[in-house]
């Protein structure tokens, strides 16, 4: 799995003539390009929506779950640069999620409960322990992502919120 970011500014770029006749370049350019620009922003696709690739299927195809519950949560979260570390935190999870035989679905706290273990014993890229402060990170991404799971009807409560998971860093604030 791969997270992308939706690039309308793609559909400015020049076409080699090999790919593209110029005829029809400048009626995608004059025409067609402004009118998808404006079709994906009317639906809400802008920068700042993120969307998984399987990139086991060929050619890579939308992970239509994962994508969904990411584009919801650009409902929720502020910012471009917020959702481009929680869609980092999401992949990696639902990445996980996938390799142990689960999904979104039925994910209950206890799995949430040895995930957080599991993230807490591993080290950064830089070989130091993942800190209080970064997995309040993860799991506040985490716990937006089952809001939006709970938004999308895909399942009726978040799994986050029960009242024995010990989710979060109590007192860890960002430095």
């Amino acid at each position: 799995m791969r997270l992308a970011f939706v690039n309308p500014d793609l559909l400015d770029q020049p076409v080699d003539e090999a790919l593209m006749p110029r005829e029809l370049e400048r009626f995608w350019h004059e025409r067609a390009g402004p009118l998808a620009k404006s079709l994906y922003a009317r639906i809400g696709i802008t920068e700042r929506v993120p969307f998984v690739l399987d990139q086991n299927s060929h050619p890579p195809q939308i992970h239509p779950q994962s994508s969904s519950v990411l584009r919801k949560m650009t409902e929720q979260v502020p910012g471009r640069t917020t959702m481009r570390t929680y869609g980092q935190h999401v992949l990696r999870f639902v990445a996980t999620l996938t390799e142990d035989g689960h999904n979104l679905t039925t994910v209950e706290p206890g799995y949430l409960s040895q995930y957080r273990a599991r993230r807490l014993a591993s080290t950064t890229p830089q070989g130091k322990p993942l800190d209080p402060v970064s997995w309040n990170s993860e799991a506040a991404a985490l716990k937006t992502m089952f809001d939006a799971t709970v938004l999308l009807r895909l399942r009726p409560d978040n799994p986050t919120e029960h009242p024995a998971l010990q989710w979060s860093f109590k007192g860890a604030a960002a430095s």
